[in-house]
């Protein structure tokens, strides 16, 4: 089910969203490009078992801001459908604009709050689902039957819970309070 260009468009979208190099002392993720953190690329392991951690990208040993600074759109696209996009099944989401809005606060809040905020919205349009994190085969039939439905109304509550959840960040970090415009446009648009 998998429209080959949904991840196309909706990685397009995501990049003008992220922009560039960002280093914000409030930015609990750190140096970031693209879209990419520094707290990110430590979180990767040896997945192709070449013996360097995946997130060192030029090889000294270390994790760190140098590492950040080599993210490249190439390489932002082969993370982006390994961790957010496959993993959060956007593929498999009939609606376009859900499968992108869930793919897009996935780099700003993780894969897991997303699908949260996915749920949580299923569950403010009628359709009691478990908010476990995890985009399984309740949370897709949900989603698809919203976006059926009546997708604007679905879109709606997706946006408001975004809004909701960017909220109970910034009331959990007031550091975060720095973040709020960008957040809620995002959340809203």
């Amino acid at each position: 089910m998998d429209q080959p260009d949904h991840f196309e468009r909706a990685f397009q979208r995501t990049l003008r969203n992220e922009g560039g190099w960002s280093d914000h002392a409030a930015d609990k993720g750190g140096a970031t490009m693209l879209g990419i953190s520094l707290r990110f690329l430590r979180t990767l392991k040896d997945a192709d078992r070449d013996g360097w951690l995946d997130g060192d990208l030029n090889l000294d040993g270390a994790v760190d801001e140098k590492d950040v600074r080599l993210v490249d759109e190439e390489r932002v696209k082969r993370i982006a459908r390994a961790y957010f996009w496959d993993p959060l099944r956007c593929g498999e989401i009939a609606s376009f604009e859900a499968a992108a809005r869930v793919f897009d606060l996935s780099f700003v809040m993780g894969g897991p709050s997303a699908a949260r905020v996915l749920q949580s919205a299923c569950a403010r349009c009628g359709i009691p689902i478990e908010v476990d994190g995890v985009i399984g085969s309740q949370t897709l039939g949900a989603v698809n039957a919203l976006a059926r439905a009546n997708e604007g109304a679905f879109l709606a509550a997706l946006r408001e819970r975004a809004a909701a959840r960017f909220g109970e960040i910034i009331a959990g970090d007031p550091a975060q309070e720095a973040f709020r415009d960008g957040w809620m446009a995002r959340a809203r648009s």
